[in-house]
């Protein structure tokens, strides 16, 4: 443990005295931002867009649509991995985000990311230290992060040490930045910001997803399999989905195939209709992966099991996996073609399975 902790000192001080040195003003770089507007239900996926445009992304498929598209794809098959309550919104209108996922997604494009839970002690009174600390170290750094509230995200785009001071993008209000001192945004307790009627925000809970691009292999390495991003230290033994000291997500996935399969099939469909899905564009879009960055056969068919279909009422995400077992049938005995015609087949899909 002393070796892992010398290490990690050794390298937050390899970044953080630089940026103490040389860091641009926050408040230029907090000004040069420009806010993206959500569209409704689009909070946590703007403030996304919001930094990676900052950051120099100009993908348009890192849109907040596409942004939105693609962490819907993913929910159903996220819960069932962890065993967690199913995602019971549906897209464009969900009203929640699984922050885990939206870590994931920004793993798979390459991005560093740290991802804290809610972290409000007991009574109420305080956050977190821990997730103080590991906040303000990255934005020291300048690391932007995503920030939640209840019921709203916002992106936070820039520190002023001198003033400890934190500059904010609120997507639903997007004229300018915000300004809020430090000792008030970490106070649970202390309302700092107001909704576009006036209406005082409930305080931070401790809720952020920090992300950057990676300059070095010790950054690339922070998000290493079963490994806390935060202190560095390995969990392989355990089933915790988080480090209990740090609060933050780990990644235990040995690979990205089936998220990636979903994000495919995701940005196929047409507009913002989830289940719309182009059978010639998701096809298309497969075949242009074989020749950079494959998708093996079995994560392609279980994507495509895993991809949310048109729904039966108001149960919410319903997947050709969760559907299976009251429809009698077995997704593995079905072929790759007929998993494809299903997910394609929009409003039709279950018409369809009772024909094959």
């Amino acid at each position: 443990m002393a070796r892992v902790s010398r290490r990690r000192r050794a390298y937050w001080a390899g970044f953080i005295v630089p940026a103490i040195l040389g860091m641009a003003d926050a408040r230029s770089a907090a000004q040069a931002a420009e806010t993206v507007a959500q569209r409704p239900g689009h909070c946590a996926v703007a403030s996304m867009e919001t930094i990676l445009r900052f950051y120099g992304e100009e993908d348009p498929l890192l849109s907040q649509r596409c942004l939105g598209l693609m962490h819907n794809a993913r929910a159903a098959e996220y819960t069932d991995r962890k065993r967690l309550k199913p995602f019971g919104h549906y897209y464009p209108t969900f009203t929640a985000a699984y922050q885990p996922i939206l870590a994931e997604m920004l793993l798979d494009r390459g991005y560093a990311a740290v991802s804290t839970r809610t972290s409000v002690s007991k009574d109420g009174q305080t956050i977190s230290e821990r997730v103080v600390q590991i906040l303000v170290e990255h934005l020291v750094s300048g690391h932007w992060a995503v920030l939640h509230v209840p019921g709203h995200y916002m992106a936070i785009t820039g520190y002023d040490r001198q003033t400890r001071t934190i500059w904010f993008n609120d997507p639903w209000r997007p004229q300018h930045p915000f300004t809020v001192g430090l000792a008030d945004f970490i106070n649970p307790k202390r309302s700092w910001h107001t909704n576009r009627g006036g209406e005082p925000r409930a305080a931070w809970d401790g809720r952020v997803l920090i992300f950057w691009k990676p300059q070095t292999d010790e950054e690339r390495m922070l998000n290493a399999t079963d490994r806390c991003p935060a202190c560095g230290e390995f969990f392989p033994e355990t089933a915790y989905t988080y480090c209990r000291r740090c609060r933050t997500f780990i990644d235990r996935r040995q690979d990205a195939h089936v998220q990636r399969g979903l994000d495919l099939i995701a940005l196929s469909t047409q507009g913002f209709d989830q289940t719309n899905v182009s059978r010639e564009r998701m096809l298309a879009l497969r075949d242009e992966l074989q020749n950079t960055n494959p998708i093996s056969e079995t994560a392609w068919r279980e994507a495509l099991a895993n991809y949310p279909l048109a729904p039966l009422g108001a149960e919410g995400i319903v997947t050709l996996y969760r559907a299976a077992p009251a429809l009698g049938i077995r997704p593995d005995e079905l072929s790759t073609a007929e998993l494809e015609q299903i997910v394609t087949s929009g409003e039709g899909w279950y018409a369809l399975l009772a024909e094959l």
